[in-house]
C-alpha cells in the first residue's frame, strides 16, 4: 500500500492494545465480576456484583458482600487471597476496610459488613488510547512527532464524582497529510486499522486483513521493517546488555501519550487545535495553552 493512500482507523478501548501484551478482561455475568488475565493466565477477578454467604458459613458476620477482589493470584496461578473465612468470615480478598462510614448522621462499620453495603452504582470506562496510538504512530513513521492538527468532540458525564469522557471522535492530522481517526468502541471495534488503496490491515492481539493476501504479501529487504520483540521485560534485559535501543523508549512513549492528551483537550475545548510538535505548544492559543500544566502549590516548581 502507497503511504500517500493511507489513513489509519484508530479505536480505543478498556485495555492497552499491542501485539507486545497479551493484558485481557473477561467479563462473567453470573456471577458478575471482572477477571483480568495476562496471557490466558488469571492475575486478579474483582467482584462487583453480589456474592452469596456459601452454604456452612453462619454468625453475625457471615454478609453477602461485593465490591472486592478475589481471587488474587500470585506468579505461578497460586491463590493468594481468602473470602468467607471460617474465623473471620467478613474479610474478603482485597476491599476498602472502613470500619466507621458515616451517613446522613449515622455510622456503620464497612469493613465488618455491619449496617452498610458496598456496591458500584456505575462503570465508567476509561479507554486505553496510549497504546494504540503507539503502534498508530508507530505505523505513520511519526512515533518521534505529533500531529499538527487536532479536532474532537465528545460527551462528558452531567452528574456523579468522574468527568471521564464517554463517547468520542477524535481526528489527528498529521504534517505528510495523513490522519488517525479515534473513536470509542460504541462506534468502532477496539484496535487499530490502517486503510490503503489496497485494502486494510487491522490488528489486536492479532492481524486480520481484507484480502487475506495482504498478509501473505512478503516484505523485501530494501523495504521498511518494524522493531521486533516478543515481550517487554525481556527486551528491557536484552538492551541492558546490548545497550540498544528498547522497543518503546521515553520519547516514544511521551510522544504518544502527549497526543492522547492532545485529543483530550480538543474535546474539552469543543474546537480544533494547531499543534508545532517540535516546540510542543500549540499555535496563537493562549486558552489551550494554559491547559499543558496545572498550578503547582509551594515550593514545587519546574
Amino acid at each position: 500500500m502507497k503511504q500517500n493512500a493511507l489513513l489509519i482507523l484508530f479505536v480505543a478501548g478498556l485495555l492497552a492494545t499491542t501485539t507486545r501484551a497479551a493484558m485481557t478482561i473477561k467479563t462473567e455475568m453470573n456471577p458478575e465480576r471482572f477477571t483480568i488475565e495476562d496471557r490466558r493466565q488469571p492475575v486478579l477477578t474483582y467482584n462487583f456484583g453480589t456474592v452469596p454467604v456459601p452454604a456452612g458459613v453462619n454468625g453475625k458476620y457471615a454478609v453477602a458482600r461485593s465490591n472486592y477482589v478475589h481471587p488474587l493470584f500470585g506468579p505461578n496461578g497460586e491463590i493468594l487471597t481468602k473470602d468467607y473465612s471460617p474465623d473471620h468470615p467478613h474479610h474478603r480478598g482485597i476491599y476498602w476496610a472502613w470500619p466507621e462510614v458515616t451517613y446522613r448522621g449515622e455510622t456503620r462499620d464497612l469493613h465488618a459488613l455491619q449496617g452498610v453495603f458496598a456496591r458500584p452504582v456505575k462503570m465508567l470506562r476509561q479507554d486505553g488510547g496510549v497504546h494504540d496510538i503507539d503502534i498508530a504512530q508507530w505505523g505513520l513513521g511519526m512515533e518521534r512527532s505529533g500531529p499538527v492538527e487536532i479536532e474532537g468532540r465528545g460527551v462528558y458525564p452531567k452528574d456523579g464524582l468522574h468527568d471521564t469522557i464517554l463517547t468520542y471522535r477524535i481526528e489527528f492530522t498529521y504534517a505528510n497529510g495523513l490522519k488517525i481517526i479515534m473513536t470509542d468502541t460504541g462506534q468502532n471495534r477496539h484496535g487499530v486499522k490502517f486503510i490503503g488503496e489496497n485494502g486494510w490491515v487491522f490488528t489486536r492481539y492479532g492481524i486480520e486483513a481484507d484480502p487475506p493476501s495482504l498478509l501473505r504479501e512478503k516484505i523485501g529487504p530494501d523495504e521498511i521493517h518494524l522493531y521486533h520483540s516478543p515481550d517487554h521485560a525481556r527486551n528491557f534485559l536484552d538492551c541492558m546488555k546490548s545497550r540498544s535501543e528498547t522497543i518503546t523508549p521515553p520519547e516514544i512513549a511521551h510522544r504518544a501519550t502527549s497526543t492522547a492528551l492532545l485529543g483530550g483537550l480538543a474535546c474539552q475545548l469543543g474546537r480544533k487545535l494547531r499543534w508545532n510538535p517540535q516546540m510542543e505548544h500549540f499555535h496563537g492559543d493562549a486558552e489551550a495553552e494554559r491547559l499543558l500544566s496545572y498550578p503547582m502549590r509551594p515550593p514545587w516548581s519546574v
